[in-house]
């Protein structure tokens, strides 16, 4: 792979567990493409985190005339015995907001007895300095308050049923959040129905009919306030992730909320016009929110791609915070997420495959550091029928929504339109011109593999992301909402249930004997990628990555899938 040789353990020969010798070709990691290990102490900065959930709930009078309070508290109780805790240390927290912070001190239960006791509520008024007022009571292990959590959560709505404040302080709960967890990290959850306008990160109402569907709209899809972006960047150092639910019937500035995921590794949900009375939109929030709760993911996880030499990793798409050039970092990995990696063609390739290996260290929610080696060799080929015979183009439409929507954040919706309508043509206009003898016939001509792509793109330009001349306000907040959280949507993977390899992983002060490190990579049985010469306008490869769970690598050259799950399951590859 690397053309070096690999130090490994001495007993890389012998199986531990039936205590024998073993054939070395037999090993996992040198037979599936998917692999994890069981990091040891020198890859571990400290002790696993656990798992923490900490909830900043509007109370403001919006979210209480809408059903917003009552549903998501409601929401949560049902989803206690979901949450992730198979190890007794997951924690939770709450915090309301309105113009103040509203913390809650939830007791231990009582072993003596079977009475709850109810949370204290204490009240901070001051936002410009956000303190915390009891921080060992805020954050609480669910295992050894299960009691008073559910007493707490019934009440809840009626704490607030009364009230009229319309204030919303949540830039400075959100402060106040990061400096309750940050010690720890975790997931920061906010569900909100009112756009912050009090104390940091307070935004103004922006909304211009008349710049619709003009080169001013531009403009609303940009940060209007730059304390959201780089307190998205400290939260990423501190392992702190956020996810925001947005529910207005009004706009709520989703381009400035959304810096917080993006950068976090979370999610943007967005509920326009939301309203618990209609059962339909209940339901869809309890789903939803239901599986946010009980998803297992990935804690204080980083990510790099190596490649052979000549290929280079060129950009990366999705919601993380890169550290360098070729690290990103994840406070948290969710399972439905997908990350896009560009790959450019430096130099010419002379040899008969090229490897591509991704490595994600992470922390499972029980507690437990590993390693996820992704591992995946293409054959190449200077023949461009190859390349469109072996395309994927589920891979080819999410890899232009990346760049669809960044084109839309950079030169306005109208400019990423034409980027798809381009971009297509030339697909066309390439196969026409060298594979079909500048013949169409009948009608178009496309290899099998790529039949559904034109459905795809004119699917992509009729998405209400990319939209022009939206004329209403929710459609508007819709329309922004949407170009921030499509790259992140998963297109169909084909995949089997896969099976299961672990191996410890050898600590690099083990004894070791050699191997040729060319032998970890695993050769997949799929179609030939070009790799000839880069001319003028390079040729990319596009990797697809979901290194936990759901995962697969996908390229916009072939049709091989792996998937594994975040049980740390893996499978060899299947064709599609």
């Amino acid at each position: 792979m690397c053309n070096l040789t690999n130090d490994v353990p001495q007993g890389f020969d012998w199986d531990a567990v039936a205590q024998k010798s073993m054939d070395r070709w037999q090993r996992p990691e040198l037979n599936y493409s998917v692999v994890e290990f069981v990091a040891p102490q020198e890859y571990m900065v400290r002790p696993p985190q656990p798992l923490v959930y900490l909830f900043l709930l509007d109370a403001s009078i919006n979210s209480v005339a809408n059903g917003l309070l009552a549903t998501s508290a409601r929401c949560i109780l049902e989803s206690l015995d979901r949450i992730p805790n198979a190890d007794g240390r997951t924690r939770i927290g709450f915090i309301a907001v309105d113009s103040s912070l509203h913390y809650f001190a939830i007791p231990y239960d009582n072993k003596e007895s079977e009475e709850p006791i109810d949370a204290n509520m204490l009240v901070v008024s001051d936002l410009e300095e956000p303190f915390l007022p009891t921080p060992e009571a805020l954050l609480v292990t669910l295992t050894n308050c299960r009691r008073n959590v559910e007493h707490f959560l019934n009440k809840l709505q009626s704490m607030f049923q009364n009230t009229q404040n319309g204030g919303s302080c949540m830039g400075a709960a959100l402060r106040a959040g990061h400096k309750l967890i940050s010690p720890i990290g975790g997931k920061i959850s906010v569900l909100s129905s009112s756009l912050p306008n009090v104390g940091h990160g307070s935004l103004a109402m922006r909304e211009d009919k008349k710049a619709l569907g003009t080169s001013k709209e531009n403009a609303l899809l940009q940060t209007q306030n730059s304390f959201y972006k780089s307190f998205a960047v400290e939260c990423s150092k501190n392992q702190v992730s956020i996810d925001m639910f947005l529910f207005s019937s009004q706009y709520q500035d989703v381009a400035s909320l959304s810096n917080l995921p993006r950068f976090t590794g979370g999610q943007t949900y967005f509920y326009p016009a939301w309203n618990a009375a209609r059962s339909e939109d209940a339901i869809k929030f309890a789903r939803e929110f239901s599986d946010y709760l009980s998803a297992e993911i990935g804690l204080e996880a980083v990510l790099r791609v190596r490649a052979t030499t000549g290929l280079r990793m060129n950009a990366f798409y999705g919601n993380f915070f890169n550290r360098s050039s070729d690290l990103c970092a994840f406070p948290a990995f969710p399972r439905d997420q997908s990350y896009v990696v560009e790959v450019a063609i430096d130099e010419s390739i002379t040899k008969q495959f090229v490897c591509m290996q991704t490595a994600v260290l992470h922390t499972t929610c029980n507690g437990e550091r590993r390693i996820r080696v992704l591992t995946l060799a293409l054959p190449t080929t200077q023949s461009l029928a190859d390349v469109y015979a072996a395309a994927d183009q589920h891979a080819i439409t999410a890899y232009y929504s990346h760049k669809a929507v960044e084109k839309a954040l950079g030169s306005g919706l109208e400019a990423a339109r034409d980027l798809l309508q381009g971009k297509f043509l030339e697909l066309l206009q390439t196969y026409k011109k060298e594979l079909a003898g500048g013949n169409v016939g009948g009608g178009m001509q496309f290899p099998a593999n790529l039949r559904a792509l034109p459905a795809l793109f004119l699917g992509m330009t009729k998405n209400v992301s990319l939209l022009l001349c939206l004329t209403m306000s929710i459609l508007l907040t819709h329309h922004v909402s949407s170009v921030s959280v499509l790259p992140h949507k998963s297109p169909p993977i084909c995949a089997p249930p896969p099976s299961v390899s672990f191996r410890r992983f050898p600590s690099p002060s083990s004894p070791s004997s050699s191997i040729p490190a060319c032998t970890l990579s695993t050769i997949c049985p799929i179609m030939p990628v070009s790799l000839m010469s880069p001319p003028a306008s390079s040729l990319y490869l596009r990797l697809f990555l979901h290194p936990l769970n759901g995962s697969s690598l996908t390229a916009s050259t072939f049709s091989t899938t792996v998937k594994t799950n975040s049980s740390g399951s893996a499978a060899t590859p299947s064709r599609r």
